[in-house]
């Protein structure tokens, strides 16, 4: 076996290097779009558990006013 020419060496090298080049940019976007998801989905959260504790105190709110013109509590419950 002959040992390998240095310029194709070097080339191979280069390559290599391109290629790792454009993996860490596509990583690096990855990551930017997974935060920017992931962001969202916690503002979804944040929000669904805003308008769930809104749907609660409304519900509270409506049971009470009726509880005063006499309606029957397991009505609401």
């Amino acid at each position: 076996m002959s040992k390998p020419n240095e310029k194709l060496l070097r080339s191979m090298v280069e390559s290599v290097a391109g290629e790792y080049a454009a993996l860490l940019e596509y990583r690096n976007r990855l990551e930017a779009d997974c935060n920017k998801l992931k962001e969202f989905i916690d503002n979804q959260i944040q929000q669904i558990h805003q308008l769930n504790d809104d749907f609660i105190k409304l519900r509270q709110e409506y049971g009470q006013r009726n509880d005063n013109y006499g309606a029957p509590k397991s009505y609401y419950n």
